[in-house]
Formats: structure tokens, sequence, C-alpha cells
């Protein structure tokens, strides 16, 4: 199962890892964060290398064969985010 994550904060990162440890199949398949290059640095020295990662939801849901999304953004934008996923008839976790 590729997973798609919008907002990869502290939360969504322990929900990730646990979600990966019940299924070894899982991967995370993109990261949409304003902090991307951060994140990038970070999980490439964990050894998550096959990762994309965009700008905006929008782009990782037009660019990316996932099957899944998480959603860990600030709870403001929750819904506005869980909206753009459920267009796409996506099954969705939102923290």
């Amino acid at each position: 199962m590729k997973l798609g994550v919008i907002g990869y904060g502290r939360r969504i990162e322990h929900v990730v890892r646990e979600v990966l440890k019940a299924d070894a199949d899982c991967q995370v398949a993109a990261i949409v964060d304003v902090r991307k290059d951060v994140i990038k640095e970070q999980l490439d020295a964990q050894g998550w290398k096959h990762i994309n990662y965009y700008d905006t939801p929008e782009q990782m849901l037009e660019s990316e064969h996932i099957d899944g999304a998480m959603i860990g953004t600030r709870c403001s934008l929750h819904t506005t985010m869980g909206l753009k996923v459920l267009r796409h008839n996506l099954p969705l976790y939102i923290e």
C-alpha cells in the first residue's frame, strides 16, 4: 500500500511509523509539507529514499498513484485538506 502524507509533523510521523510497523507492505510514497527540504534530508538520513516531495496537495494527488492519504496538518486545515483528498476517492486518515 502506497500512502501520501499531507503535513508531516511530529504527531503524524509517529502514526506513520506505527502503520509501517503494523504492515511491512505499506510505504510512504509522497509527502506534502512546507518544510519538505528539511524533511527529505531527515528521512533520507534514515534510509527513506523513495519518497516524492510536493509543495501542494494538488500536485501530489494529480501525480501520484497512492492507495490512501494521511493528514497531519494543523487542525484548522484538516477539513480543507480532507476534502481535497476525498475528491480523489481515496481512503483518508486525519490525525
